[in-house]
């Protein structure tokens, strides 16, 4: 077990975080999060950090769901309280008796000169 709040839990921590923002950003599957932590510590076997992350499939989702949604969701909105004009598209449907709800926000962003598109998924459960 590593000491909380050492350099070495902190890094564990941040490559936690890293592996659940990796898994959403390139649209993987959380399955694949259980072959990555035990590979990971195969591939690095002198990485202390790889050998101590936990991430699999309970953890990275709270993660996300817990910290990465909230941040995305109020850096969204910030930004586009900054704009003048954005446009929303919008979807309904359903998968496994979920019914979903995305929704794809585009606008403009000076700061990054360049056209965002943000896109939040909203799920309503039976």
């Amino acid at each position: 077990m590593v000491k909380e709040n050492t350099p070495e839990d902190i890094l564990v921590c941040a490559a936690e975080l890293t592996t659940a923002y990796k898994i959403v950003n390139h649209h993987q599957s959380f399955n694949s999060l259980d072959c990555n932590t035990k590979l990971n510590s195969k591939l690095y076997p002198d990485s202390k950090i790889a050998a101590k992350q936990s991430t699999a499939r309970t953890k990275a989702t709270a993660i996300i769901k817990n910290i990465w949604a909230p941040h995305s969701l109020q850096t969204i909105k910030e930004e586009i309280e900054q704009v003048p004009f954005y446009g929303v598209l919008t979807d309904a449907s359903n998968h496994n008796g979920e019914k979903l709800f995305p929704l794809i926000i585009q606008y403009f962003s000076e700061t990054k000169v360049s056209f965002e598109n943000s896109m939040a998924v909203f799920v309503a459960s039976n």
